[in-house]
């Protein structure tokens, strides 16, 4: 709506970032829709494959600084911190960037440090802002902190309880359900 062709938009964008970036389609899950780009002509390519690809109110993208570092995702309720875990991989496989979809991609639980306090600070000034009853926050840890890549209304649990077991994440079930349903 706001540019008259594909070339208009990657103009526009290389003047508010650099290469690599990453595009996201605005409606996926599971960093499916999620690519990296390299470089203008990548980028170009990738836009014309997905506009071509969707319907007209699914043109939406999302473009984001890739920012290197590790992978983490905090669990909360409201401003409280609940659980907090790497994303942990030693392999990057085809496009999927998230590294519990790689082969040998783990769930590791961050039990004390510097991050760790890090994240309870950002989920404190995420609440005000956002009013949630349970959320998880995906970051990367870059050269300046951390940063957001997302915030997700329905926290998923399944890598962390593969490489964990469930009891933590039934420990925070029946936490939310006594303060908000009993």
């Amino acid at each position: 709506k706001t540019h008259h062709t594909i070339r208009d938009i990657v103009d526009d964008i290389g003047q508010h970032f650099t290469f690599p970036l990453v595009v996201k389609k605005y409606r996926s899950s599971l960093a499916q829709g999620v690519f990296l780009e390299h470089g203008a002509e990548a980028l170009e390519h990738r836009l014309h494959h997905l506009f071509e690809n969707s319907t007209y109110l699914d043109n939406i993208i999302l473009i984001q600084e890739y920012v290197p570092g590790a992978e983490f995702r905090a669990v909360a309720t409201e401003g409280e911190l609940l659980l907090a875990y790497g994303k942990e991989s030693d392999a990057r496989s085809g496009t999927d960037l998230n590294p519990l979809h790689q082969d040998d991609g783990h769930a590791v639980r961050v039990a004390e440090g510097p991050v760790l306090e890090s994240m309870r600070a950002l989920v404190a000034a995420i609440a005000p802002a956002v009013h949630l009853g349970f959320y998880a926050v995906d970051l990367i840890n870059g050269a300046d902190g951390l940063r957001i890549l997302e915030l997700n209304p329905n926290p998923f649990c399944y890598f962390y309880n593969k490489d964990n077991g469930r009891a933590d994440f039934a420990a925070i079930y029946r936490r939310l359900l006594e303060k908000y349903v009993l």
